[in-house]
């Protein structure tokens, strides 16, 4: 163990999976797909920060973006 506080996370695999699905790498995959920077996911990724509620939500299909003035 590396001593990182959130290496357990099972969004740290579900993460990695998605990226190596994508098939762009990391840095494309955390640009163009999660609008983060390369370095943020970096960090998700080794868990030495915490992978933020609509991310792991995104990873598991239930992220949804709703219209303009819905309820």
């Amino acid at each position: 163990m590396s001593g990182n506080p959130h290496e357990g996370d099972w969004a740290i695999k579900a993460l990695r999976e998605a990226i190596d699905a994508d098939g762009r790498g990391v840095g494309a995959y955390s640009e163009r797909v999660l609008v983060r920077p390369p370095g943020t996911v970096y960090r998700w990724l080794r868990g030495a920060s915490p992978i933020p509620k609509c991310v792991r939500e995104y990873l598991v299909g239930s992220f949804r973006i709703l219209e303009v003035g819905s309820e």
